[in-house]
């Protein structure tokens, strides 16, 4: 999973009864300390089947490319956020492919969108 925000989708995930293992990178340490707050997703911190990498997504990849997924969940933001094109560049996402397995997908999870009052 690359961008773990929330650690909802990431406590759904890491769950699953199907789920063996589940590599999380965030680039962003805090929301490790927000996460072991919140009841609903404290205990992802501590799931024997979850290891959390705090580093840049792309960066992570590149420095591990021996690594291979079946699924990479790309847990990300509004695409109007700033550097959001590096992330949704098909540059990024050959990057991404070489890292799967065969027949291995990527997932992207979207935030809502707001409706802003006329």
């Amino acid at each position: 999973m690359i961008g773990l925000s929330s650690g909802s989708w990431a406590q759904v995930i890491a769950n699953h009864p199907q789920v063996e293992h589940l590599t999380i990178v965030e680039i962003n340490l805090g929301y490790l300390r927000l996460i072991q707050r919140v009841p609903e997703v404290a205990s992802l911190v501590q799931n024997p089947k979850v290891r959390i990498d705090i580093d840049e997504g792309r960066r992570w990849l590149m420095r591990n490319p021996g690594r291979k997924f079946d699924v990479i969940v790309m847990n990300t933001s509004y695409s109007w956020r700033s550097n959001m094109s590096d992330l949704l560049s098909l540059e990024f996402l050959q990057l991404i492919r070489r890292h799967l397995n065969p027949g291995g997908e990527c997932i992207f999870t979207t935030p809502p969108t707001r409706k802003k009052p006329c």
